[in-house]
């Protein structure tokens, strides 16, 4: 195992989308070929980047928002899509340009992947933790904060919806690459 700073994990991840790979993340860990799968026809977005999405929004969990009925606002499947849903189907909602239920796993995975990952890793190239807010916020809001010098964070569920995601994805390519990661560089520049 070779201890890694947190800019070679990311830069290895770019350049050769290693399969997620952690056991120990049973209920993540079950959707790993298909986490692959919906990452394929992206130039920008990888498995580890899809997974740790999965994590934050529902810890594995293919459901529909708890406590929101099912409709406009209401996030759909493993990365709880909620913007452009077509709710003809209640219980089984779809989305423009693609096939299937998003209640699919690879249906859901694939229209995260592709319709929101892809466009907003372009919008936000190199600020992983921007391009992760903007999935969980309004990409203009996050550019606006962004622009201004400000957390992307600061609107975000939790407020730390970026930061969050952005740790997991870090740490979920260095165990599936079999190596560690080096915070401290990281953690020196932006500290919390």
């Amino acid at each position: 195992m070779s201890l890694l700073s947190v800019h070679d994990i990311v830069a290895l991840d770019a350049r050769t989308k290693p399969a997620f790979h952690v056991p120990w993340r049973g209920a993540l860990q079950q959707y790993a070929p298909l986490y692959t799968m919906a990452s394929r026809p992206t130039r920008l977005v990888t498995p580890c980047m899809i997974a740790s999405i999965v994590e934050r929004e529902t810890g594995g969990q293919n459901i529909f928002q708890i406590g929101m009925p099912h409709g406009p606002d209401c996030g759909v499947g493993l990365t709880q899509i909620t913007y452009g849903v077509d709710w003809t189907h209640p219980d089984a909602p779809t989305y423009p340009g693609y096939h299937g239920s998003l209640m699919d796993p690879l249906t859901n995975l694939t229209v995260a992947a592709v319709s929101f990952l892809e466009p907003l890793a372009r919008r936000f190239p190199g600020n992983h933790v921007a391009m992760f807010d903007a999935y969980n916020d309004s990409p203009d809001d996050v550019a606006r904060l962004v622009a201004a010098g400000r957390d992307p964070d600061a609107d975000t569920t939790g407020g730390d919806y970026g930061s969050s995601v952005f740790t997991s994805y870090v740490n979920f390519v260095a165990a599936s690459t079999g190596n560690n990661v080096d915070w401290s560089s990281w953690h020196a520049q932006f500290p919390r």
